[in-house]
């Protein structure tokens, strides 16, 4: 999940938020039914060696060491390669809407461009997106 404000005189991007969701262990009663078979978690089994606040700050710092390395071009061609909800039909939820759509690719900054069933091209900043299933 990402989320960023862009400064509306120059089209710069003012800022980003990532999200991200991380298992980091099963749960002792299991994974919910549906999900088991996908889903997977950083300790699967045993005794974490690290806590839950550990494992964030590593995520964070990662993030931050990589953010100074890479080109806003690279940075694009990187997120572009690991979507993966590229060429699948998607639902696409927010600002009282809701409709399908298949999801093309990334703008130049970091918009998702949806092409509707009548073949309008949408660029999402912001909404939810789910994958639907065949």
């Amino acid at each position: 999940m990402t989320e960023a404000v862009t400064d509306i005189e120059s089209g710069g991007m003012q800022w980003i938020v990532v999200g991200i969701g991380v298992n980091f262990s099963k749960p002792g009663i299991g994974l919910p039914e549906g999900i088991e078979h996908t889903a997977g978690a950083v300790f699967s089994g045993g005794k974490p060696s690290i806590t839950r606040n550990q494992l964030a700050a590593e995520i964070a710092n990662r993030i931050l060491g990589a953010e100074g390395n890479l080109s806003r071009e690279s940075l694009l061609a990187e997120y572009r390669k690991r979507l993966m909800m590229i060429g699948k039909k998607v639902t696409v939820s927010g600002w009282d809407e809701r409709f399908e759509a298949v999801a093309k690719d990334i703008d130049e900054i970091g918009r998702l461009i949806v092409k509707k069933d009548n073949g309008e091209a949408i660029a999402l900043s912001a909404g939810e997106i789910s994958i639907r299933e065949a």
